[in-house]
């Protein structure tokens, strides 16, 4: 079996593992994977980063309660004492971090002790707690699992990018777009991904209207088909530029892979998770806007 065939067939069998989860996982037990994953690709990611010296168990540990709180939030949290107690706990967290690392002599580079220990906990846990929070934001008492069908819509339509990306790469890829950082991908690539994206994104458009989403999601009852396919080339270019992201970090960091666990070369938990980051984070907020005030 060739390499191109078993990262294909591997791949294929991790999506209907992830297809699976989202259909049948429990709702209690989403926030618990969400937990150990976010702590596994943080590692991985302090790994990548070792050269500057990050604080790793306070920033996994920082992490981890970043995300049990998320976690156990209800949506009418944003005001009252939460509101002052959340960023309360970050300037005690911070404040602890500098003092552990300006005063213990093994920190070489003190500065970029704290920047990498901080970077890790805002690119992981940080990015991965508005999963919850999409989640949360569909969790209505009568259909408790649309915010988790929303959130599979967003990273089954930012992982069909990777598929376009790949196919058209592979078939009429000739202009590259970042050689320096990332010397597969070509803009030949991104119409692909941006094509299957968009398609992607139409059908669950359509699966959300035939099982009555937007009750709870109005976001879904605000969308044509038009405005779906342009949000879908929008996830796939986000996605591309989380992949590209990640990529600069490898490359500084000079590595090919975050990890090496996963079969046919697919890397680890961060290189799983690079292209699908920033996406619940930056559309959370007009999903919100989009329950609250339409």
């Amino acid at each position: 079996m060739n390499h191109v065939m078993h990262r294909t067939l591997t791949g294929m069998s991790v999506g209907v593992g992830v297809i699976a989860l989202f259909l049948w996982c429990p709702l209690r037990a989403v926030g618990g994977i969400v937990l150990v994953l976010s702590c596994l690709a943080q590692l991985e990611f302090y790994q990548l980063a070792k050269r500057y010296e990050p604080v790793t168990w306070f920033g996994i540990l920082a992490g981890a309660a970043w995300v049990l709180c998320t976690g156990y939030m209800d949506a009418n949290v944003l005001s009252g004492p939460v509101c002052f107690f959340t960023p309360f706990a970050f300037v005690i967290a911070f404040f602890v971090l500098c003092t552990w690392v300006l005063f213990r002599q093994r920190y070489a580079n003190p500065a970029g002790s704290i920047a990498s220990t901080m970077l890790g906990f805002f690119y992981v846990p940080f990015l991965l707690s508005y999963f919850l929070k999409v989640i949360d934001l569909g969790a209505a008492p009568d259909a408790p699992r649309i915010g988790l069908y929303t959130l599979f819509a967003l990273i089954a339509t930012a992982k069909f990018s990777d598929t376009g990306g790949f196919a058209f790469g592979m078939a009429f890829g000739k202009h590259k777009m970042c050689p320096s950082i990332s010397p597969k991908k070509s803009w030949e690539g991104l119409a692909g991904s941006m094509l299957f994206s968009a398609a992607t994104a139409c059908v669950f458009l359509a699966i959300a209207r035939h099982h009555g989403w937007g009750a709870v999601v109005n976001a879904w009852n605000l969308l044509t088909y038009p405005l779906a396919a342009a949000v879908g080339a929008l996830i796939a270019l986000l996605a591309t530029v989380g992949d590209l992201i990640e990529s600069r970090f490898k490359r500084a960091c000079g590595v090919k892979d975050s990890a090496t666990f996963m079969p046919a070369g697919m890397g680890g938990f961060l290189d799983m998770f690079d292209s699908i980051l920033f996406i619940p984070a930056l559309l959370y907020f007009p999903l919100f806007y989009l329950n609250v005030y339409s």
